[in-house]
């Protein structure tokens, strides 16, 4: 009797042995959210746009129409696996969706959701960080859904609750490697109103909508309860006005929220309304260089110090026949982003050829990097 007492207890103990180790295994389990922002973004290098592709806002009424209306190309699979073998370990994915949701009660095309996840089922396969947005969907006041003037935000925020709700649910089991982006560069372009620059009343009311975003996404349960966000500044500007004015929403997930800005910079250099196509740390009295790092130093001093990472989101600069002054410019911009703890996405809108924004590096219909200069610069910058 007394032996099989000893051996009961013998058993309890071994079952609650047991037991305790699978708790304190799911405890300590290497869940891959459970990092802060700061940590997260510190995992990436460098990153891709994929512009001009599901971000275009005409061209027909099929997905592969939509799809390659400004590109001119469908995004394949060996696209995604170049840009990886390139260097990239983040591609940005901008995706327009007012024109793929009914008018009335804006039900997104199921059709545009399954071939959008297939593009980033593509991107998982090579081990990438992907940020999907809403692109091109806030800015004409009388023609984008998102819109944020006092009198007609009221209206904007129902739409934007009902798109992002679908988007959310739709990718709600991906990992943490699916970030969300609520909106890109969002403005206003109405008589009266700055459009790059905006005002307190749009800074109020872009902060509204990220509220409803992270309610709405949060709400959806499964790894949306914990992913990662990014959020921009008014019209992702770099001046002091729209970064003081991004107030970051309430969030009940801790430490997910990273910041973005774009700074096309020198803007002479970087785009196409001028001939200057040469750039050296000294250029312009050091304003070549300081162009960079000022509003770096601003967001690095308001963020970063404060454990909330930046990532900006789009750069980038023209082709005008000077790929050598290019990479020189993209390496110390990468390096001086790299060394603040910040990152950087190349800006491609897969023009490689004829006049106005030629931002490609990569030719999309041989999968070749056109400017290797600019790519060595993008990697050396960002050496670890």
């Amino acid at each position: 009797m007394k032996n099989k007492k000893l051996l009961s207890l013998i058993l309890v103990v071994l079952f609650t042995s047991f037991m305790l180790s699978c708790e304190n295994e799911d405890i300590t389990d290497d869940d891959p959210f459970n990092i802060s922002a700061m940590d997260f973004v510190n995992k990436m290098r460098v990153g891709w746009n994929l512009g001009n592709t599901f971000d275009a806002v005409a061209g027909g009424s099929t997905i592969e129409e939509l799809e390659s209306a400004w590109a001119g190309t469908v995004t394949t699979k060996e696209n995604i696996e170049a840009i990886k073998n390139a260097g990239f370990d983040i591609i940005r994915i901008p995706v327009s969706w007012d024109k793929v949701a009914d008018r009335n009660d804006f039900t997104i095309r199921t059709d545009w959701l399954f071939r959008l996840m297939q593009v980033i089922d593509w991107a998982y396969d090579y081990d990438m960080y992907i940020i999907i947005n809403t692109h091109h969907d806030s800015g004409n006041d009388g023609a984008t859904i998102f819109r944020f003037l006092n009198s007609n935000v009221e209206k904007s925020l129902e739409i934007f609750e009902i798109i992002w709700r679908q988007i959310a649910e739709f990718f709600k089991w991906y990992d943490e490697k699916l970030i969300f982006e609520p909106l890109n560069e969002p403005r206003t372009v109405v008589a009266g109103v700055p459009e790059w620059t905006g005002n307190a009343e749009q800074y109020h009311n872009i902060n509204r909508h990220y509220q409803v975003f992270v309610d709405t996404v949060r709400a959806t349960g499964e790894n949306n309860a914990k992913r990662f966000f990014i959020f921009n500044t008014y019209a992702a500007n770099a001046g002091t006005g729209p970064m003081n004015g991004l107030v970051l929403p309430n969030d009940p997930a801790k430490d997910k929220h990273i910041v973005s800005y774009h700074a096309y910079v020198p803007g002479n250099f970087c785009f196409p309304r001028s001939n200057l196509a040469e750039w050296t740390i000294d250029g312009r009295n050091g304003r070549d260089a300081l162009d960079i790092t000022e509003p770096m130093d601003r967001f690095y001093e308001k963020f970063v110090k404060n454990g909330i990472p930046i990532i900006i989101g789009e750069f980038g600069a023209v082709n005008k026949d000077n790929a050598e002054a290019r990479g020189r410019w993209v390496e110390y911009y990468t390096r001086s982003a790299f060394n603040r703890g910040m990152r950087v996405i190349w800006w491609d809108n897969a023009r490689t050829s004829g006049s106005g924004e030629l931002f490609g590096l990569l030719d999309r219909r041989t999968n070749e990097i056109i400017y290797p200069e600019i790519m060595a610069g993008l990697l050396n910058g960002s050496r670890r």
